[in-house]
């Protein structure tokens, strides 16, 4: 048992393995039906397997097989059209990578997987044909079914030989954004800033979990209702931030004004000690609401100060619901008897798809980048009219994809380059040197595990999986196994050069056009939040989850390529307590009388226009003071509600929103 449980552990260890079995298991069976390039079973194997800690790898399989589809689909269709103009076709070809390309970097999921397979595999199977068109549909089918045996063959190892599930994965991420986030939300009950950059970069593990788990659906044992569990734990892991991050800000504005009181510092310390506790109670959090509701029933004052202390105690009093819910949510994850409680169910009703954040321009200029790459490879192998030259094309296609989701590929590109030139003398190895006294197919298992086995094992680790990938798919392709032995050193080098020309046509052409600035990326995240932010005060959109869901991608995004000490990252930050405010306003002014919500209206056209000249100081400053008249007008209202309840929602929307409107006037958030 012991073994057992350290070669669990060893997931480099079970990943080359598996890729062995499923390397060898794809080959056998490609050479069983005699299917005229038994090597793309085994190449497929590489390109469908991934790290087990990760799981879904029947999402992947999924994906390769219907992008397979749609991508033999394709050549089907333009080649035997195109077939006498090959200039055409091959401009055709650029245009089809491009386009899915682009669809592929729109969705940030896995499943963007689907489109970007859909592109350049037609390149992997219509450029072979070119020279052959006579045969496209024979060749095409056989084409698809060595990749249908390479996919069936990586999922079935990889769910035999101690399976990683999709569902274990989504479990222990949920684990550690709950720890994350209690320890940073402890240290801001603390008032302890510190934990600060902490928080930022717990956007980025929030969207880790929603990216890994929607692979979830494809595990037959945990489908819709697991999905939506996980999609309502999403929500409220990404409340916490702007909610912890509020809180923080509230108690050191109060702490400079001498507006901490003794029942409030109690009641946060309540709250600190139920969310350290190892088995925080929903009694505990009922103990925690009702000193709030105590705290804040009996008026909210009229004062600034006083609103800001009421709107804190509200802020704790929400923060305890929500991880309340977190915790009976992630209980439900956990244990199978436990999701069925109708409070879970009460829960999930309401649970919506996590939104991501999309660039369009910048998904078609990646799309135009990799459209360039194929026809700068292409019209050179023209040119010179090499026939073997539609390697390079293919290579050209697949790099130009599977590094498009980076601002600067270059370095990857670069990488990539050498490590297919190092792949070339390890092909030369095994076709001239260890291949020929090959025998048998046992032989031939033995002879290969080296290979495969070193390559899985390296393709567990981040940092080693690129040089993985390419010795794989590089000395798997000059290989080009067959059923029985056949070398020719002039066919092996074409073959190896057409490979490196396709990684050297994709770095240089990539170089030349779509290198994009970080700082450029960061400004187009800031200026998209700005105008959601502005389209959510215009037109009303009630409920903060998309809003929130959107602004905490973009501050991972924008964590991931500043320092979180930076300002641009806090700002992304305190935009997204801004929206949430807004939206909590919104809501709060149904129950409004006629005259408050028109007042609401009106402050809300205000502020469109004032977010929508942000960096022009001169118009900020126009609209500053009907913005604060709004405010304040909202603020008498507010205070003649008779819901309790409603005054202080209301209350700490106004008070959250005053606080950021402070803060943009400021000119602070202006400075990156």
């Amino acid at each position: 048992m012991p073994i057992l449980e350290k070669l669990k552990a060893n997931r480099g260890l079970i990943l080359g393995l598996n890729c062995y079995l499923a390397g060898i298991a794809a080959l056998f069976i490609a050479f069983v039906f005699d299917l005229p390039n038994p090597w793309w079973a085994l190449l497929t194997v590489f390109f469908t397997s991934q790290p087990i800690n990760q799981g879904g790898v029947w999402a992947k399989a999924t994906f390769r097989l219907g992008g397979t589809a749609v991508g033999v689909t394709f050549v089907l269709i333009a080649l035997p059209n195109l077939v006498d103009d090959p200039e055409l076709f091959i401009a055709c070809l650029a245009s089809w990578v491009g386009l899915c390309l682009t669809i592929s970097l729109l969705d940030r999921t896995p499943k963007s997987y689907f489109p970007m397979l859909a592109g350049y595999t037609a390149a992997l199977v219509g450029l072979p044909l070119i020279n052959n068109p006579g045969n496209v549909f024979d060749i095409a089918i056989a084409r698809t079914e060595e990749i249908l045996i390479g996919v069936c063959c990586a999922a079935i190892a990889q769910s035999v030989l101690f399976p990683r599930r999709v569902h274990d994965v989504t479990i222990d991420k949920a684990t550690a954004c709950e720890l994350n986030a209690s320890a940073w939300s402890v240290s801001a009950l603390k008032n302890d800033d510190s934990a600060r950059k902490q928080r930022l970069k717990y956007a980025n593990s929030v969207v880790d979990l929603v990216l890994v788990s929607s692979a979830l659906p494809y595990e037959s044992p945990y489908r819709r209702r697991h999905t939506k569990i996980l999609q309502a734990l999403t929500e409220r892991l990404a409340s916490i931030l702007p909610f912890v991050d509020a809180i923080d800000d509230r108690t050191a504005l109060l702490q400079e004004r001498g507006g901490i009181t003794a029942r409030i510092q109690a009641i946060a310390a309540q709250l600190e000690s139920w969310i350290t506790s190892k088995r925080p109670d929903r009694y505990g959090a009922l103990a925690i609401q009702t000193a709030c509701d105590q705290l804040t029933e009996n008026g909210d004052g009229s004062s600034w100060l006083q609103l800001e202390q009421s709107a804190l105690v509200g802020r704790l009093r929400v923060l305890s619901q929500t991880w309340y819910e977190c915790r009976a949510l992630i209980a439900a994850l956990r244990d199978h008897a436990d999701d069925a409680s109708s409070h879970v169910d009460l829960l999930i009703n309401d649970a919506r798809k996590f939104r991501l954040h999309s660039d369009g321009v910048l998904a078609l200029w990646s799309g135009l980048a990799a459209a360039l790459a194929i026809l700068a490879a292409g019209y050179f192998a023209i040119l010179i009219q090499w026939d073997t030259g539609t390697l390079s094309i293919a290579v050209a296609a697949v790099n130009s994809c599977l590094f498009a989701t980076f601002d600067d590929p270059t370095p990857l590109l670069r990488k990539t380059f050498q490590w297919t030139v190092v792949s070339i003398p390890i092909g030369f190895v095994y076709v001239f040197g260890i291949l020929p006294p090959v025998n048998s197919f046992a032989a031939l298992c033995v002879a290969l595990f080296p290979l495969l086995f070193f390559c899985g094992y390296l393709l567990s680790n981040p940092k080693t999986a690129i040089p993985a990938l390419q010795i794989a798919s590089v000395s798997t392709s000059v290989i080009a196994l067959q059923s029985s032995y056949s070398a020719n050193f002039e066919t092996f080098w074409n073959s190896s050069i057409s490979a490196a020309v396709g990684a050297l046509m994709s770095l240089f052409t990539i170089q030349s056009v779509r290198i994009i600035a970080s700082q450029t990326v960061s400004n187009r995240l800031v200026r998209r939040g700005w105008k959601d932010l502005a389209i959510l005060a215009a037109h009303g959109i009630k409920g903060y989850k998309i809003f929130a869901s959107l602004m905490l991608d973009r501050i991972g995004l924008l964590v991931s390529r500043a320092p979180t000490s930076s300002l641009i990252a806090l700002n992304g930050l305190r935009d997204l307590r801004l929206g949430v405010n807004l939206t909590e306003l919104i809501a709060a002014s149904e129950d409004f009388s006629v005259s408050d919500r028109n007042l609401v209206t009106s402050f809300r056209k205000i502020f469109a226009g004032y977010i929508n000249c942000r960096f022009d100081k001169k118009k900020r400053d126009q609209y500053h003071p009907s913005l604060m008249t709004a405010i304040e007008l909202i603020k008498r209202a507010s205070l003649d509600i008779k819901d309790a309840s409603l005054r202080l929602r209301t209350i700490m929307a106004l008070t959250g929103i005053r606080n950021g409107i402070d803060f943009i006037h400021s000119d602070m958030n202006l400075k990156a």
